[in-house]
């Protein structure tokens, strides 16, 4: 009896792990590489920095070369998917640029659950003789730690540095807890042995 309900339980079992084996490795394979397209006119470059390990906070910058002069570019972010931006008056701004001069558009996301998340970034400069428009197009993954996929070597030493660091805070902290508790405890004692 116990041979059969253990053989019904793996039977239910296995099909659910290899599905969340197959969502995993969709996810994996759902960071691709940013996607720009942009003009002569205003050229942009899309910059992904390293998660933060501790608040899972993750920064993207857009980095626009202005071949002309303007002082009406509208910026907008969005967001599709399971993550949300850190301050929400970042996601559209306006700027003024100048032929010749680059300029960094920095946004911060907070992944919200395991998932996939687009993110795009796009500038729309305005003047006499047209309108220029540069598109970056980042798509994400996230896992179940509100990790980006894939893991990179620079996050793994970032995750080490954090674990290592918030160890000896929590050492440092017990041990001054500990000193102190044990400084109080003698002064009570000295204090109870006084006739």
């Amino acid at each position: 009896m116990k041979l059969i309900i253990s053989i019904c339980l793996l039977s239910l079992l296995l099909p659910a792990f290899a599905r969340a084996q197959s969502i995993e490795e969709v996810l994996q394979n759902s960071n691709e590489a940013a996607v720009v397209e942009d003009v002569e006119g205003l050229r942009a470059v899309f910059k992904e920095y390293t998660q933060d390990p501790d608040s899972k906070i993750v920064k993207y910058e857009m980095t626009l070369k202005s071949n002309i002069d303007s002082d009406r570019v509208k910026v907008t972010w969005t967001l599709r998917g399971v993550s949300s931006f850190l301050d929400k008056t970042q996601a559209s701004k306006n700027i003024t640029v100048v032929k010749d001069k680059t300029y960094s558009i920095i946004i911060e996301l907070l992944p919200g659950s395991k998932g996939v998340t687009e993110l795009v970034g796009k500038a729309e400069a305005f003047t006499v003789n047209g309108n220029f428009v540069a598109t970056v197009r980042k798509n994400f993954a996230i896992n179940s730690d509100l990790e980006i996929l894939p893991l990179t070597d620079d996050y793994n030493s970032a995750k080490r540095f954090s674990t290592i660091r918030n160890l000896v805070i929590t050492a440092v902290i017990l041990i001054a807890i500990g000193a102190g508790l044990f400084y109080a405890f003698k002064k009570i004692r000295f204090w109870l042995s006084r006739p």
